[in-house]
């Protein structure tokens, strides 16, 4: 047991009958401190005296008298117990979190979360791109199934349409000639679509905003060389499927041309032959092979064989054809 609960049990363990005395005692205190035993009744006379005599003890033992300035001590004293109290407040107030924000802590926190974010941006586009070069690559491979299907049908030929010799082979868009030829080098692989081997949807590259997405029954060609979203190979000759050695069926499209309705060939500003095409940033292009595989390549070219151009030729017209061993895309 505690010395506190010590003290307590005393305080509290007195008996009844000493209760009533001491009572009866105090009501009969006289003078400064003696007590009047007579008038205790005579069945606690004894158990008066007793107590009686504690009481008495309590007198040997004289009080000092309070010091003239104890008031200004105890106003001193609650002072500065005060004073304590509201430094306690203010160090939990800095230890504790807060809720508010200054213009300081708002300018850091900004400031953070711009870093993050250009640290974060170029990662998630770089994510973005591969992305699309995968789905891209996916099209083509499906695509490549297309092919194989159309030579199975074909005597083993890729698709290709009735061309004249010296006709242009960029006017995407404008429809067969008067002569019933092909005017675009790509009226050849959208035989894929008129003869239902390929969803049209599947032509198309994630990295191409403007492809088209809508194509009419009937149609022969895409809407604009805009809306094309790979490029097929430019040839002199039929192509075959099982051709050796490897032979490109499409390639993402070919940026040197800025090809317009009713106007000439005109090549794209500050893009060279061996820029990447722009279906995926710059950063290379898929390619695929009659075999059926899909490369990526950082570079535009095959073999060493420019993609871009006719080997050769410096300044397209838009009617030059290829030897059968050059590989020349476009549009």
């Amino acid at each position: 047991m505690s010395d506190n609960e010590t003290r307590e049990k005393r305080l509290v363990d007195l008996s009844p009958a000493d209760g009533a005395t001491l009572d009866d005692l105090l009501e009969t205190r006289v003078g400064e401190g003696g007590l009047q035993a007579a008038a205790a009744p005579a069945d606690q006379a004894e158990r008066s005296q007793r107590i009686e005599g504690v009481l008495r003890l309590l007198g040997r033992y004289p009080v000092d008298p309070p010091p003239a300035d104890l008031v200004d001590q105890t106003l001193a004293r609650i002072n500065e117990s005060r004073q304590q109290h509201r430094f306690a407040q203010q160090i939990s107030q800095l230890s504790a979190p807060t809720g508010r924000f200054g213009w300081y802590e708002l300018g850091a926190l900004a400031a953070s979360l711009i870093i993050m974010v250009s640290l974060a941006l170029p990662m998630l586009s770089h994510n973005r791109e591969d992305a699309r070069r995968i789905r891209g690559a996916n099209n083509m491979s499906n695509t490549g199934v297309a092919f194989s299907s159309y030579a199975a049908d074909h005597k083993g030929l890729l698709p290709r349409r009735r061309v004249r010799i010296g006709a242009p082979w960029y006017m995407v868009g404008e429809g067969i000639g008067p002569d019933g030829t092909a005017t675009s080098n790509t009226q050849h692989p959208y035989l894929l679509i008129t003869k239902r081997y390929i969803d049209p949807r599947v032509l198309r590259c994630p990295g191409n905003p403007t492809a088209q997405t809508h194509f009419e029954a009937g149609a022969t060609d895409w809407n604009s060389h805009s809306a094309t979203s790979f490029s097929y190979p430019v040839t002199r000759v039929l192509l075959r499927i099982d051709q050796s050695p490897s032979r490109i069926l499409l390639v993402d499209k070919n940026p040197m041309f800025d090809i317009r309705r009713g106007q000439p060939l005109r090549f794209r500003s500050g893009v060279t032959v061996d820029t990447p095409s722009l279906m995926h940033g710059n950063r290379g292009q898929n390619i695929l092979l009659n075999n059926g595989s899909v490369l990526w390549t950082t570079k535009p070219e095959l073999r060493g064989d420019k993609l871009w151009m006719i080997r050769g030729v410096s300044n397209l017209t838009g009617t030059e054809l290829p030897e059968p061993d050059d590989v020349f895309t476009g549009p």
